[in-house]
């Protein structure tokens, strides 16, 4: 155990009162030299002696502190200050002693909450112990228990300190921490800015990737104004589930920048991001992406979505998603329309001019994917509506319309593993193939033994238009099945 304390020396010339002097300890909040706790002086040549602080350090265990001295701003310029000093010393008085508490301190936000733990790990002698809390310079809180929550903040960053001490006032542990208060609800304009801006409405941001950061898992991104993106918004945060929409009745879009060649949204790493009421354009600028692309996250696109104009066009690769394309993920469309998105490529596979999925699940409740296209030099252009390999489909409702490939027009669904594809309801209409299947092909790779299969429960394919198999088309053992 140590007693950290500031002596004050014994000198010749004229001495300056302690009540003008100032100390701040590890930066913390400022006090006037005389209202510290005034203890026994170890030194000859010291009459004053104040404790600055105490504590406990363990075994092989090392600590720094920094302190700040300086006259305080408001001294008067009278004969007893003028041309005075002050002299001191820095003593540490440390004593072995066993058997004290240990303590551990977490803090950590909760909607417009900071919440401070301190929890005993270790009381051999239980030992009534005082527990001391404070945010930013706000008066300290001393209380009996463990846990005390700083309720009703606004959004932004605060300083938490926690400190427990025993009862001769023995501290045990400390804890400071910078805690962000993030927002339910981060706006973004045209009008707003990154450097300046907050996510408040006062005070927009002008892009999405500061407001994802900031918005709380479970909160809301609203857009003010029409926004045109130069970089990709990266949605990585572990978990987060976000929901992106125009704020009001209007619906606003994001557009692709001229010089933006990757995504609009990337969302990554088990997110969750839903869409409502906003427009996703992609500007017919052409890009080596799909407008939104999700990898092992969920993507929810509701009613008043629309996903729009977006032309992935890869040189020297396969294109896969010109609206959107998910990997590994979980895509629900209920309402949105996937509209006018192309992949096309010069030398490989386009896949997916609307949607495109690898090993996903996707449901589609209602809305459409129509008038989307893929096209490809090598002819290798599948599912200008929906492109899916190794992933499962129910389609509830729906339209898929007036869209074109190569072969597939409308679906194309494809894999290795045992996968299905349900239709219980809507429509497969008005597609157009250049080879094999206007409406639904349904392929088994000759690499595998398992079934791809679909269940034609309900819904219509009708009036699609190819050389082979108008309305649907099979091949290397696929199935499908009418159980209407």
């Amino acid at each position: 155990m140590y007693q950290i304390n500031l002596e004050e020396l014994v000198i010749d010339s004229k001495r300056l009162s302690n009540e003008y002097v100032k100390v701040s300890l590890n930066e913390k909040k400022p006090v006037v030299l005389n209202t510290l706790e005034e203890v026994r002086a170890t030194l000859v040549n010291a009459d004053t002696s104040h404790k600055l602080t105490t504590g406990v350090l363990k075994s092989l265990e090392s600590k720094t502190f920094t302190l700040r001295l300086w006259m305080d701003y408001d001294t008067p310029a009278t004969n007893d200050v003028m041309n005075a000093s002050m002299e001191s010393k820095v003593t540490i008085e440390a004593i072995q002693k066993e058997g004290l508490p240990e303590v551990d301190i977490a803090m950590n936000d909760n909607l417009n909450e900071i919440i401070v733990e301190i929890d005993t790990i270790e009381n051999p002698k239980n030992e009534e112990l005082i527990y001391f809390y404070q945010l930013n310079e706000e008066e300290e809180i001393e209380s009996s228990e463990k846990t005390y929550t700083f309720t009703g903040l606004s959004d932004g960053k605060y300083v938490a300190r926690g400190r427990a001490e025993t009862l001769d006032g023995v501290i045990l542990r400390e804890k400071e921490m910078d805690v962000t208060i993030a927002y339910e609800t981060v706006y973004v304009s045209s009008s707003g800015s990154d450097e300046s801006g907050n996510g408040s409405i006062e005070s927009p941001y002008a892009t999405l990737q500061p407001a994802y950061n900031k918005v709380k898992s479970g909160g809301s991104i609203l857009l003010l104004s029409d926004i045109t993106a130069t970089s990709t918004t990266t949605m990585d945060i572990e978990n987060k589930e976000v929901t992106l929409r125009s704020d009001g009745e209007e619906i606003y879009s994001i557009f692709r920048g001229n010089d933006l060649t990757t995504q609009l949204l990337n969302v990554l790493n088990s997110n969750t991001v839903t869409t409502t009421n906003i427009t996703f354009d992609g500007n017919e600028v052409i890009s080596v992406a799909a407008l939104i692309e999700s990898y092992d996250s969920t993507l929810n696109l509701n009613e008043g979505t629309t996903i729009q104009n977006g032309i992935n066009k890869n040189t020297s690769a396969s294109s896969s998603g010109g609206g959107v394309s998910v990997v590994r993920s979980v895509l629900n469309i209920t309402g949105a329309s996937i509209k006018n998105n192309k992949a096309n490529s010069a030398t490989k596979e386009s896949r997916g001019g609307g949607v495109a999925g690898t090993e996903s699940t996707l449901n589609f409740y209602s809305g459409y994917i129509e008038n989307n296209s893929t096209e490809s030099n090598s002819s290798d252009g599948y599912g200008g509506g929906i492109y899916l390999g190794d992933s499962n489909m129910t389609m509830f409702d729906g339209a898929i319309n007036n869209n074109t490939a190569n072969e597939g027009a409308g679906m194309f669904f494809t894999g290795t593993q045992s996968i299905q594809f349900n239709m219980i309801g809507g429509t497969i209409t008005n597609n157009t193939a250049a080879k094999k299947a206007g409406g639904l092909f349904v392929r088994r790779l000759t690499t595998s033994s398992n079934p791809s299969i679909a269940y034609l429960k309900g819904g219509s394919i009708l009036n699609n238009v190819a050389p082979v198999g108008a309305n649907t088309y099979t091949q290397h053992g696929a199935q499908i099945i009418v159980q209407r």
